[in-house]
């Protein structure tokens, strides 16, 4: 892993994925969008938007493919890697990620397993709450609160 550039970047699908099968297993890429919020003088303003390729491969590509769609807030990380290719005499290059992990972004909405293949959004009368007791263990061990929820201390 030396000299590798790895980054995370939170932002929403610009397309649906597009998954291919080859003779080396299959892989999707899809589009996503950034732009960052930052205060100033007369409130947020949002930053211009940067453009990145994902990419994704094997199983992982396989459940992006079903579980992504345009639009959904996502979290990627993973490897920046440039493309080199030459085109009518100049050479030409673009940037995209290797995905390592890609995830839906739970900071602004909620999403409930469902039938359905793509993620929904919760309605407010479906929010998620914490049992008062189970006989899980995950439950009996001590706990921090962490917003509405309790999550485990190590």
């Amino acid at each position: 892993m030396a000299n590798e550039t790895f980054i995370t970047v939170r932002g929403n699908a610009a397309k649906d994925p597009e998954r291919r099968e080859t003779r080396n297993g299959s892989w999707a890429r899809f589009s996503m969008g950034v732009t960052a919020r930052v205060r100033g003088d007369d409130g947020y303003v949002d930053r211009p938007t940067q453009w990145f390729e994902i990419r994704v491969y094997g199983t992982q590509a396989d459940n992006v493919a079903r579980s992504i769609t345009k639009g959904c807030p996502v979290l990627v990380r993973g490897e920046l890697r440039t493309d080199t290719w030459e085109s009518e005499g100049e050479v030409r290059s673009m940037q995209y990620i290797r995905a390592e992990t890609v995830a839906l972004d739970l900071h602004f909405r909620s999403y409930s397993a469902g039938s359905a293949s793509t993620p929904r959004q919760t309605a407010p009368e479906e929010a998620i709450t914490t049992p008062e007791s189970s006989e899980n263990a995950w439950d009996t061990s001590p706990t921090a609160a962490v917003g509405y929820s309790a999550a485990p201390v190590a």
